[in-house]
């Protein structure tokens, strides 16, 4: 629990550099991607498309 709670901060701190230096103006980022981003990482839906990355599949 405490792992995945760490890696949820790493990730909203992350989300949140990426969010501020798109309303600089750096590079667009979509909005939606955020809650999008974090909706998956909470629901591990993201550890489910690694698992079915291409990658993966060709190795």
């Amino acid at each position: 629990m405490l792992k995945s709670y760490i890696e949820l901060v790493i990730i909203t701190l992350v989300i949140h550099f990426i969010s501020n230096l798109s309303f600089k103006g750096f590079f667009p980022i979509p909005l939606w991607l955020i809650p999008v981003s974090i909706f998956m990482v909470g629901t591990g839906l993201d550890k489910k498309i690694e698992k079915i990355s291409p990658k993966k599949v060709f190795k």
